[in-house]
C-alpha cells in the first residue's frame, strides 16, 4: 500500500515536534507526573542533581522528572500519569520523563529496553495534548494510541508497535528532520539510527502481537495494559 508522506497537517505537526526538540533541556524541570502503581523486582532511580543519589523505587511513590529510572532483569514498573494515561516499562529498560507545560506534552526519553503507553487527549479534557517517546534520533508522537517502543542499543534500532490508534514516526539526524511515517493499528515499524528514509509500516505478525501481551513479562497478575 502506497502512503503519502507529505500533507499539510502532518507537516505542521512535524514542525512543532522539531521546535520542541531543541529547547527540551531548558524547559525541563521537576513536575509531579503521577505515581508508580506497580514496582516489581529491582528498580532504581538516579537523581541528576548532585550528589546524584541512587535509590530503590517502590510502588505508590511519585514519578519524578529530574532523574533516570532503570529496571533490572525480571523487574518492571507501571505508572499512572496525572492526566489518566498509563506507562509500563519492561525489564532491562532505562528512561527519563519530562513534562513541557507550554505545549502540554509528556516526553519519554527511552535509552534502552521497551515502554508501553496508553494515551488519549480526547479522554483527559486536553489536560495533556500529546505524548512523545524519543528513542535515539527517532521520535514517536501521538494524541490517541496504545503503543510500544523498543530501543536496542546493540543494533542501534528503534521499533514501534501500535495496538490501537495512530502514531507518527519522525526520524531526525543532527536535529534535522529526514523522514516521517504514520503507523496505524496493528502495524509496526523499525528505524535504524542515522537512517535517512523510513521504510513503510507493515502488519504485525502473530509472534509480535504475542510479544506485546503483558503476560510476556508480568508474573502472577491479571493487570493488562
Amino acid at each position: 500500500m502506497v502512503r503519502t508522506k507529505t500533507c499539510a497537517g502532518i507537516a505542521k505537526s512535524c514542525l512543532i515536534s522539531i521546535a520542541l526538540l531543541l529547547p527540551l533541556i531548558s524547559q525541563a524541570g521537576t513536575f509531579n507526573l503521577g505515581k508508580i502503581t506497580q514496582a516489581e523486582g529491582e528498580i532504581t532511580y538516579l537523581n541528576f542533581a548532585p550528589p546524584h543519589a541512587l535509590k530503590r523505587v517502590k510502588a505508590l511513590e511519585a514519578v519524578q522528572t529530574d532523574g533516570s529510572y532503570l529496571t533490572q532483569d525480571n523487574s518492571f514498573m507501571t505508572v499512572e500519569l496525572f492526566d489518566g494515561s498509563w506507562l509500563r516499562v519492561s525489564p532491562k529498560s532505562k528512561f527519563t520523563l519530562e513534562y513541557l507545560p507550554s505545549s502540554k506534552t509528556i516526553l519519554v526519553h527511552l535509552f534502552s529496553g521497551s515502554a508501553k503507553l496508553l494515551f488519549s487527549a480526547h479522554l483527559n479534557n486536553n489536560e495533556v495534548q500529546k505524548i512523545m517517546v524519543k528513542s535515539a534520533d527517532t521520535l514517536f508522537e501521538s494524541v490517541d494510541a496504545k503503543f510500544s517502543v523498543v530501543r536496542s542499543p546493540l543494533t542501534d534500532t528503534n521499533s514501534l508497535f501500535v495496538e490501537k490508534g495512530t502514531v507518527m514516526a519522525i526520524q531526525h539526524v543532527f536535529n534535522e528532520k529526514k523522514d516521517m511515517e504514520l503507523v496505524h493499528s496493528n502495524e509496526t515499524i523499525s528505524v535504524k539510527d542515522n537512517q535517512l528514509d523510513i521504510e513503510s509500516p507493515r502488519k504485525m505478525s502473530e509472534r509480535e502481537i504475542k510479544f506485546l501481551h503483558p503476560s510476556h513479562y508480568l508474573k502472577q497478575t491479571k493487570t493488562s495494559l
